[in-house]
């Protein structure tokens, strides 16, 4: 049996007595919080499953079309069909759009640059780093891009990247805003962050620094790409901390907004549990009543 003395050490305890009385004298208590996490779990659930039969019929007719056009047409004019990262919110006013997506697609080069994207934020970089190490040749090797252009060899791209395959961009990828600036021929805002996708990770260190970072690229009216290695977990908690606490939408509606475009994101319970520690409102309207607010003028 449990002394008076004794504290509740669980995870949710523990995020219940960081918040505190931030929540302006309306903290959640530690039942409320459990609540809510599994009414999220639950909505992601169902939102995000509609995403995922949408983009499973979507990846369908690509391939189909794909092949039809293999059959009758050059093949190299499809590299940014395999772009998969989704476009969460644009708002008309700025021009600002905030996608989500996967390293595979932060390396999508043709498709960064017709999309005109032209903010990054990396938030696995040393995963992403490890991810690409296996692509770049030994120093005993030459490079495995064979190319015209021998700057490519010393990490400089330029335009030259296109026609390049899969794993040479791999293999030549830096990730800095030097690098992006230089593959998509325009001036590139980056941020990295260190993120790891393991439970109990205190993803909350970095939200601040995500608020600041996407806050000047939507100031600037920017396209920005948020990713990790996968777009499921990593990259949507610094989503969903921006879109709450940035601008200024209620967690369940940012949540249930990124699992409608994204599909089923937040597995990593730890971020859901500190997303709802650092930005629950006890009163927070309804996903459907922010999509239709006149305020928020965006296009959802």
């Amino acid at each position: 049996m449990f002394g008076h003395g004794t504290q509740d050490h669980t995870p949710m305890a523990r995020l219940a007595t960081t918040r505190g009385e931030a929540m302006s004298g309306s903290a959640l208590s530690v039942a409320q919080m459990a609540a809510l996490q599994s009414s999220l779990q639950a909505l992601v659930q169902e939102v995000g499953a509609r995403r995922e039969e949408e983009r499973s019929r979507q990846q369908q007719h690509e391939a189909e079309a794909r092949e039809l056009a293999a059959a009758s047409s050059s093949p190299r004019k499809h590299s940014a069909a395999y772009f998969a990262a989704d476009l969460v919110l644009r708002e008309e006013e700025t021009g600002f759009e905030l996608w989500i997506g996967s390293l595979e697609d932060a390396l999508n080069l043709r498709a960064l640059h017709e999309r005109g994207i032209s903010a990054v934020l990396n938030c696995a970089v040393e995963d992403c780093q490890a991810e690409c190490a296996c692509f770049r040749p030994t120093r005993s090797a030459r490079p495995r891009c064979h190319t015209r252009n021998q700057s490519m060899e010393e990490g400089t791209l330029g335009s030259g990247w296109i026609g390049l395959q899969r794993d040479q961009i791999w293999s030549l990828a830096s990730f800095d805003a030097d690098w992006y600036s230089d593959v998509l021929e325009c001036e590139v805002s980056y941020s990295a962050l260190p993120a790891k996708d393991e439970a109990g990770y205190e993803m909350c260190q970095h939200f601040s620094e995500v608020i600041e970072f996407l806050s000047g690229a939507r100031r600037s009216g920017q396209k920005v790409l948020v990713h990790c290695v996968m777009g499921i977990n990593r990259s949507v908690a610094a989503s969903v901390a921006f879109l709450t606490e940035g601008m200024g939408m209620p967690l369940k509606a940012a949540v249930a907004l990124t699992a409608e475009r994204r599909g089923c994101v937040l597995s990593n319970n730890s971020f859901l549990d500190q997303l709802i520690t650092s930005f629950a409102d006890p009163k927070g309207d309804s996903f459907e009543e922010v999509r239709n607010s006149a305020a928020l003028k965006v296009v959802l």
